[in-house]
């Protein structure tokens, strides 16, 4: 199933490929060492959405579940840039 949220997403079809992550996420347990990623792939979705709210609350909750997802850095950077708001991006970067 993320395979195919992740190909959606890849084409720009965030309206299709979202379900699918929100499936993926609420069929993964808490510790799943998976989890982050796949809440910063459906935060990448809801940027191309315009949904920036919760591109930020999915980062940040991946950022606290692993403070290493290297990706939840870079997306929740992408959705500050994609709010105009250029020092929080590069902040979350540093």
């Amino acid at each position: 199933m993320n395979e195919e949220a992740v190909r959606l997403a890849m084409e720009d079809k965030y309206e299709e490929a979202l379900p699918k992550y929100n499936q993926v996420i609420s069929e993964t347990k808490e510790d799943d060492e998976k989890l982050p990623l796949f809440l910063s792939n459906r935060a990448h979705c809801l940027i191309g959405m315009n949904r920036l709210d919760e591109a930020q609350a999915d980062c940040e909750r991946a950022i606290k579940l692993d403070d290493k997802c290297q990706y939840a850095y870079v997306t929740l950077s992408k959705q500050w840039a994609y709010r105009q708001k250029l020092g929080p991006a590069c902040d979350v970067l540093r």
